[in-house]
């Protein structure tokens, strides 16, 4: 493996404020999102009898529970997450937009492996990274305001949910072996992405749809057993496997 090209991705990462990007979004909404499930009652009690809002219309709320906060961490991070996760590892991966920066890289790295495998693990796993950060400042707040949860579960449910977002970067790994240019790598991923988890609601694919790992961040602290989400995760690992030995493919059969 030659660490020289990881490191160069990471820099790349470094300067251009991604990875301190992709860190301070999770930690914002890790943050934001037990506190506003915990302040949402009164701040609907304090809003009744303001024109619009009804009376009583806080009691209707459900109660705060450790389990809900971290469950309102996924909600409010899940699509936006995702889709910075996606421009970040587009922006990376995407290198035949400009046929400069094609020629650039294509003459300094040999190989199509060493092409794309840096540009992979790296924003994946700072994806991953940033993800957990959250996860923690979401934890720590809810066990701040509103109860206990349990970490080891949190952890594993952080655990299933990073192996989606790995796979997801081999989506776009893929992609932009297929299409030239951010916008169009971007794009296509967010198609892929939306099909797969349209596919993900039928219940004969449900189970295994990689798209299902990211109901594991509340589900495990809930109660529920890890080992429903081991075909997802079985899945995943499978998908990404073989998303990035097509998109390796797919890198060296292209002309710049």
């Amino acid at each position: 493996m030659n660490t020289a090209l990881y490191r160069n991705e990471i820099r790349r990462m470094t300067r251009t404020h991604s990875l301190t990007g992709l860190l301070v979004f999770f930690a914002f909404f890790g943050a934001a999102s037990p506190l506003l499930a915990f302040l949402l009652p009164d701040l609907m009690a304090a809003m009744e009898g303001v024109e619009g809002v009804q009376p009583g219309m806080s009691g209707l709320l459900p109660e705060a529970t450790p389990v809900a906060a971290i469950g309102s961490y996924v909600e409010n991070a899940q699509t936006l997450g995702v889709l910075f996760v996606l421009l970040v590892a587009a922006a990376g991966l995407a290198l035949d937009g400009s046929p400069g920066r094609s020629t650039f890289y294509r003459v300094r790295v040999f190989g199509p492996t060493a092409l794309v495998l840096p540009r992979f693990a790296v924003p994946a796993a700072a994806a991953v990274a940033s993800y957990t950060v959250g996860v923690l400042v979401a934890w720590a707040v809810t066990l701040l305001l509103i109860g206990e949860l349990p970490l080891g579960a949190t952890l594993a449910g952080a655990l299933f949910t990073g192996l989606f977002l790995v796979f997801a970067v081999a989506v776009t790994a893929l992609v932009a072996s297929r299409f030239r240019g951010l916008p169009s790598t971007v794009g296509f991923s967010v198609v892929a992405l939306v099909l797969l988890l349209l596919l993900g609601q039928l219940p004969v694919v449900g189970e295994w749809s990689p798209t299902t790992l990211v109901a594991a961040q509340a589900a495990l602290p809930g109660g529920v057993p890890a080992a429903d989400f081991l075909p997802a995760a079985v899945s995943a690992l499978v998908g990404t496997a073989v998303l990035l030995a097509l998109a390796v493919r797919g890198f060296g059969s292209r002309e710049t």
